[in-house]
């Protein structure tokens, strides 16, 4: 089973902020800015209590709005605690890129078929 957290973020996004979140949170960078199909900007592995955790930085586009969210996935399920400890970590890092703040978080129901 995945178990599977969704960390939205606020405020502007440039240049600098997403390099800075990428290091800050260790994610190997993908995606260009300034290409309006790449959604997925970042990725990278840390963990929480001895456990892996994968970070994936995605940005999210309608036709009137951009979004941002940090997608959790850990291979066991996470604690709230475990999660808010995440979401600090996520939110100290998108403040110190200076523009972004965390807006929400919610936990992800499990992938199709996943019955575990």
């Amino acid at each position: 089973m995945t178990d599977r957290w969704s960390i939205r973020l606020a405020g502007a996004v440039d240049q600098a902020a997403l390099d800075a979140l990428r290091a800050d949170l260790d994610l190997a960078p993908r995606g260009r800015l300034g290409d309006d199909y790449d959604e997925l900007f970042g990725r990278g592995d840390t963990e929480i209590d001895g456990r892996p955790i994968r970070l994936s930085l995605w940005r999210d586009e309608t036709m009137t709005d951009v979004t941002w969210r940090i997608a959790v996935e850990s291979d066991s399920t996470l604690s709230d605690q475990e999660a808010n400890a995440i979401a600090a970590r996520v939110d100290a890092a998108a403040r110190r890129a200076g523009t972004l703040f965390v807006a929400s978080m919610f936990h992800r129901p499990p992938p199709e078929g996943d019955t575990q």
